[in-house]
């Protein structure tokens, strides 16, 4: 059983896993708090550790722990006393935790009478009592991050494609980053911040170039209170400290503002959007005809497409000096009429879009349909755009296909390249798009490459050699079958 399933039976999928991580932070807490015992050939560096430790500079109670909470799991109140004990961390610790565990209570969500919640939370901490040799395990931001992406993973297949804790594949993430290339000392921004997404690639992609010199800003945005609190505490989990997520309404109500008419701005700005979510209602529109930030002069998308209004958002996110950006979208930015042709003709004029990739169908895991990456930089010593067809590259698996390492790397070796490649890159100029009535749909720009028909004769010889291998795969597992019923 996993460990979230007691909490799953009563609550939803993205409470129980705020309520696990929650537990996890804690305990992880805690196990800091203790010696880190001797270096070993697969523990930190000394300059590893002492990044580490400080990065895990909380003060914590003497009330918040999880041993404690465990060893009263059989007493009266446990949702009473979770409460408690993640309220005074809280409290300990304002400048870092505000907001992160006093706007959730468990006495008022847990349902059920008073013994039911006990017993169920009982339930819970007792899966949490591990072998001493596992605690290591949560002394590693590595160790801690996998933990934590499996538990969120587990909880947004549960929720189904609405989920806002869905995150994004490693190739995605790889790919996005790649692209925009985050440096030391650079601020980046998601917009529409989601677990296991760009925020945490840019930070980790940073990581893998400096080791624990974490000197980005990382700030985020989310419309969702819980999947906010999630972010924030795998954040934690992975040892990001510097960052900064804030929750409202990107498009109504903006965090990052700078003034009653200036957005933040940033040197990186990246997101993978929800389609499903944003089809559904009103994303504001109504709003965007007196927007005081000036994020719509270029047009106003319809009512049920908020996509190329997030993405205008994100244009005026960028650093007008340093700016680039990286973002996933559907298709259909590429080609809605009314208002988004507008808006296309605006960013192409002002020679914004930089490259349009097509990914695969079923590229993001809530998601079947086909998506596209558009990347747009700020002073582009270039007119052209970039054309890039990488919508047949990828292993197929069961529920997503896959961006694989090689695949990745082709697009970033097209994109450096900057040149024509038959059937799958191709350098456009503006005056073309133009003719085409700022239509981005990449068909019309690159055009696949025709295969010679394959002869009846060389078809059967590889329908032969395809039963060949079949047969021989066959015999070995039943051979394999025999062998355990002779054994057993």
């Amino acid at each position: 059983m996993h460990i979230a399933d007691p909490l799953l039976r009563v609550v939803d999928p993205p409470t129980a896993c705020y309520c696990i991580l929650a537990l996890y932070f804690l305990k992880t807490l805690e196990e800091w708090s203790e010696s880190i015992g001797p270096v070993s050939t697969e523990e930190p560096s000394s300059h590893e550790r002492g990044a580490q430790r400080r990065s895990f500079a909380f003060d914590v109670p003497g009330q918040a722990s999880i041993k404690r909470l465990y060893e009263r799991r059989t007493a009266a109140g446990n949702r009473e006393r979770f409460d408690e004990v993640f309220r005074a961390l809280e409290e300990a610790n304002l400048a870092r935790l505000a907001g992160l565990f006093t706007g959730f209570s468990f006495a008022e969500t847990i349902p059920g009478s008073h013994r039911e919640a006990d017993q169920l939370l009982r339930e819970v901490l007792e899966r949490f009592v591990e072998p001493a040799q596992e605690r290591d395990l949560l002394r590693r931001s590595s160790a801690r991050g996998l933990l934590a992406r499996r538990l969120i993973s587990h909880c947004a297949r549960l929720e189904g494609a609405e989920s806002a804790l869905w995150g994004l594949q490693v190739g995605l993430t790889d790919l996005v980053i790649g692209l925009v290339q985050p440096r030391d000392g650079e601020s980046a921004y998601d917009p529409v911040c989601r677990p296991n997404g760009l925020l945490l690639g840019a930070a980790e992609e940073l990581e893998r170039q400096l080791g624990f010199a974490k000197r980005q800003a990382l700030c985020g945005e989310t419309g969702d209170p819980i999947a906010g609190a999630i972010v924030r505490l795998l954040l934690f989990l992975t040892n990001h400290r510097e960052y900064d997520l804030r929750v409202g309404d990107i498009i109504q109500n903006p965090r990052f503002v700078e003034g009653p008419s200036q957005l933040s701005q940033f040197d990186v700005v990246v997101a993978a959007l929800l389609p499903n979510r944003l089809r559904a209602g009103d994303w504001g529109q109504n709003f965007a005809q007196h927007d005081p930030y000036g994020r719509f002069r270029r047009g106003i998308p319809a009512r049920g497409h908020g996509e190329s209004a997030y993405l205008l958002h994100m244009i005026e996110s960028m650093s007008p000096h340093t700016g680039r950006m990286a973002g996933v979208f559907s298709r259909g930015v590429l080609f809605r009429g009314a208002g988004e042709e507008d808006i296309r003709r605006s960013l192409i004029q002002e020679n914004l879009l930089d490259a349009v990739i097509a990914l695969p169908e079923r590229t993001l895991f809530e998601n079947r349909s086909s998506v596209v990456l558009l990347v747009f930089r700020r002073r582009r010593d270039r007119e052209s755009v970039l054309f890039i067809d990488a919508s047949q590259d990828f292993d197929r698996r069961r529920s997503y296909n896959e961006l694989t390492p090689a695949d990745v790397q082709r697009v970033l070796d097209a994109y450096a390249a900057w040149d024509d490649v038959p059937g799958y890159a191709r350098v456009v100029s503006p005056g073309e798009i133009e003719a085409n009535g700022f239509n981005l749909y990449l068909p019309r720009y690159v055009k696949p490459v025709e295969r010679p028909m394959r002869s009846q004769d060389e078809l059967v010889a590889e329908h032969r050699v395809l039963l060949g291998e079949l047969e021989s795969v066959s015999s070995s597992v039943n051979e394999l079958i025999a062998e355990l019923t002779t054994r057993t």
